[in-house]
């Protein structure tokens, strides 16, 4: 039941459960905290996944290894590297050894901050492990690398990766993208103009963002599609907005890297950005690229009644949104939300066919079918 709940999105629901079994006297097993973990950490909750840990910790069901590393796998996902300190520091308390996954969580954190020695030494470890490392890993390390300015790390990781043969398109580009990387100076994430990340009271500066026509990518995952369209259309302006800390950095370092000055780069949750009183009627066009289905439709997490309405608000006259998907039955969730608000009017879908890691991911497992639609504001 309660695995049931969290892959639905139903967490409140299955915290709910566990602490209805609690009261009962009868004590959720380590599986079940730890389902009931996976779901807040995997849904940016960190804070909610370390409540429920310290509750475990000071209960009679004591986490696991897995247990811990589903909060890492959080912190990685949020950013939240102090956090993540405080998880390996339990893990030595508890006398339990890294696994493969704890040292991948490790080197994607030590790169987060820049720490790219450390992230090195991650690296060099999860090569003992029998597992096959993801070439995004590889690129990941390497991005970090050139930019801190690690030249022999950055070119030793391009080594080992360009021996494999099981390199995409997406991947080659990249490799080559980090080759012809020149340094001039160390470029800080956390003291960046160009990327926000959301907080209480704390709204984007828009005086940031240039003069002219401003586009908007939501759910811009790891960055290609935006980058891209900023190369292609250099006389627009664009933001991209993505929620998952880890997948901005990645955005915000492809930026860097290929030198691109017409991105501004945000981190949050979709609304909770697009609330701010410096975005209304200030958006030519949103696109929003294979947006995660909901698990029902009860749990529509973002295109509902309220985000159609923040999103006509958003757009200057004229404005449209552009949406494409691999799921049919969200495709007709989208079309009937915008429809039935009788706020949009239906427009010619203008969507490139630019590569994402993840168009190339679903291509690999057969899913090759896109549904593409497309609404204009109605004044």
């Amino acid at each position: 039941m309660v695995n049931a709940l969290v892959r639905g999105g139903l967490l409140q629901e299955a915290l709910n459960i566990v602490q209805e079994m609690k009261s009962n006297g009868i004590p959720p097993n380590t599986v079940t905290y730890t389902a009931v973990i996976k779901g807040f950490s995997g849904n940016g909750n960190v804070k909610e996944a370390v409540q429920i840990l310290n509750d475990m910790e000071g209960g009679e069901t004591l986490p696991n290894l897995r247990t811990y590393n589903t909060v890492l796998r959080g912190c990685v996902q949020a950013g939240d590297y102090g956090e993540a300190q405080n998880i390996m520091n339990k893990l030595s308390q508890h006398n339990l050894q890294k696994d493969h996954s704890t040292v991948l969580s490790l080197l994607k954190l030590h790169v987060q901050q820049m720490q790219i020695k450390e992230a090195w030494s991650d690296f060099q470890e999860l090569l003992n492990f029998p597992i096959t490392i993801e070439p995004t890993i590889y690129t990941l390390l390497a991005t970090g690398a050139a930019l801190a300015k690690e030249e022999a790390i950055t070119k030793e990781v391009l080594d080992k990766l360009s021996k494999r043969n099981d390199l995409t398109p997406l991947i080659l580009r990249e490799i080559q993208t980090i080759q012809s990387y020149k340094a001039k100076a160390v470029p800080n994430p956390q003291k960046t103009d160009r990327l926000y990340r959301w907080s209480e009271g704390h709204a984007v500066n828009w005086s940031l963002i240039p003069k002219g026509p401003v586009n908007m990518e939501i759910c811009s995952g790891l960055g290609e599609w935006v980058i891209n369209r900023c190369k292609k259309e250099q006389d627009k302006n664009w933001i991209s907005l993505e929620q998952r800390y880890d997948r901005v950095l990645q955005t915000w370092s492809k930026m860097e890297l290929q030198k691109i000055t017409n991105l501004f780069v945000c981190c949050g949750e979709a609304s909770a950005i697009l609330k701010q009183d410096c975005f209304k009627n200030k958006l030519d066009a949103i696109f929003v690229n294979f947006p995660d289905p909901p698990h029902n439709e009860e749990n529509n997490r973002l295109f509902n009644a309220d985000f159609i309405k923040l999103v006509h608000q958003v757009l200057k006259a004229q404005g449209t949104i552009e949406v494409l998907t691999d799921d049919k039955h969200y495709y007709n969730i989208i079309t009937r939300e915008f429809t039935s608000s009788n706020l949009f009017s239906e427009h010619p879908t203008q969507n490139s066919n630019d590569p994402t890691y993840f168009d190339e991911l679903e291509k690999s497992v057969g899913r090759t079918e896109r549904f593409s639609t497309a609404f204009k504001k109605r004044n």
